[in-house]
């Protein structure tokens, strides 16, 4: 019995360690794309809705996005966007990166989903931002712009651009 104890404590304290070793490696990996990520978004959303110009989105696009059916309706739906007005502020973005499959999609790899806070001339809005991770460098899998302001009498149509879900 002694022996049988013995044997499971050792066999408890290798998997602790194991434990212990993978959070070292792969914790300071994640918070890095983090923060990557989020430095991504914050010198790259500016340049898209900057000028609303659809163009400065599909630079940074992934593929995914860029097949999703109706993309050739982005100029439309930017002039819309532009009703918004200059960009005033764009708070921290907000969100997680993971790896494996990005949830609801079939892609599978490194990725990153935020929430953008911005305030612009007509109102404030919420940027939701998809990315996906292409070598050493982002690229944007979904882009959803949701204000108020852009309806009026609190209507509030569905626009979908995202390609990850």
């Amino acid at each position: 019995m002694n022996k049988l104890l013995k044997v499971l404590g050792g066999i408890f304290l290798a998997i602790l360690i194991v434990i212990a070793v993978a959070a070292a490696i792969i914790i300071p990996k994640g918070l890095a794309l983090d923060k990557d990520a989020v430095s991504y978004i914050e010198a790259n959303i500016p340049l898209v809705v900057e000028k609303w110009n659809s163009e400065e989105l599909k630079k940074r696009a992934a593929p995914e996005l860029l097949a999703q059916p109706g993309v050739e309706q982005l100029p439309k739906l930017f002039s819309w966007l532009s009703s918004l007005g200059k960009l005033e502020k764009l708070e921290k973005p907000i969100g997680q990166v993971g790896t494996g499959v990005f949830p609801g999609s079939q892609f599978n790899g490194t990725w990153g989903d935020y929430v953008v806070n911005a305030k612009f001339e007509a109102g404030s809005a919420q940027i939701k931002v998809v990315l996906r991770r292409s070598g050493e460098t982002w690229q944007i899998m979904g882009f959803h712009v949701n204000s108020q302001a852009l309806f009026p009498q609190g209507a509030s149509p569905s626009i979908n651009t995202d390609a990850a879900r």
